[in-house]
């Protein structure tokens, strides 16, 4: 939940949960990509994926920004020009027998990130004073059996599903 409880406007927008997965992985910085995953077209796609921006005002990292998210308000980072299918976004253990994956609802946007990390990162969109609002998460650190993780996945966000686009 997010809350406002003051007499005025929050301008919050977005948060960034960053999971870190420099342990999880057993690699750097500059060697976990091709462990990590995002969805485009329906697919799990590993990084980097087939279109990878490297111009921003900040580098390095890759995000991700769903139709509804206006692209002036994500992440000063190379901005990719593929729409994740989905708000899922994760990566292999090192011995690639287990994955770990994030997601967010209202989500904002999918970051790799500046360290080790990955990032499913939620939309708050301001708060008036004394609005509250539900965003809800979770963290899943399965087996690597993709199929089975999106289908759970699809339990737990059916406004993702194909079915629902926005």
């Amino acid at each position: 939940m997010a809350h406002n409880p003051t007499d005025k406007s929050s301008l919050a927008h977005w948060a960034q949960p960053c999971v870190r997965v420099d342990k999880f992985t057993g690699l750097t910085q500059k060697t976990y990509l091709p462990k990590s995953f995002v969805f485009l077209d329906g697919k799990s796609v590993r990084m980097p994926t087939p279109v990878w921006a490297t111009k921003a005002r900040y580098i390095p990292g890759q995000v991700w920004a769903p139709k509804h998210v206006n692209r002036n308000d994500v992440n000063p980072r190379p901005l990719s020009p593929q729409v994740p299918s989905n708000g899922l976004i994760g990566c292999y253990s090192g011995d690639d027998k287990m994955i770990l994956a994030s997601a967010w609802e209202p989500y904002q946007e999918l970051f790799q990130g500046v360290a080790t990390c990955v990032h499913s990162d939620f939309r708050i969109g301001g708060l008036k004073p004394g609005e509250t609002k539900k965003i809800r998460g979770k963290l899943y650190l399965v087996d690597a059996d993709m199929k089975a993780l999106v289908s759970r996945y699809q339990k737990d966000f059916p406004e993702h599903s194909p079915a629902k686009k926005r």
